[in-house]
């Protein structure tokens, strides 16, 4: 298997995750960890993508993840995908390092900025 095939395989597995809730007995929900779960099946989809087109890259952190993107700027539009990037990113480390700052409506905006990624690189999700 390869490296982006395992990337993608990651992706999909954190968007299951998502899929079942995250929530205790008392129906009370953790939408700080949905949505650092988006932003982690994000970080996989991405490295994925970058993994098809360049197989050799490596990458371990944020900026060296973001050069990339930057490199190839034909599948990951600045506009599309990067500012949308940027922003599950920020709503992330806000969801774990800020407290009561994360409820339903930020929830709800990670998801769609997900989708919006999502719908950008469908043909590279298989």
């Amino acid at each position: 298997m390869s490296l982006s095939q395992s990337h993608i395989i990651k992706y999909k597995h954190n968007k299951e995750f998502i899929s079942f809730g995250i929530s205790n007995h008392d129906n009370e929900h953790f939408y700080d960890w949905i949505i650092t779960v988006e932003f982690y099946a994000l970080i996989h989809l991405i490295e994925g993508v970058i993994q098809s087109i360049e197989p050799s890259s490596v990458i371990n952190n944020h900026n060296q993840r973001l050069s990339y993107m930057y490199k190839y700027p034909k599948v990951f539009d600045f506009h599309k995908v990067i500012n949308k990037y940027n922003a599950l990113s920020d709503m992330s480390r806000t969801a774990r390092y800020k407290t009561d700052t994360t409820g339903l409506d930020q929830c709800k905006e990670a998801d769609i900025l997900l989708e919006d990624i999502e719908q950008e690189l469908r043909s590279y999700i298989q």
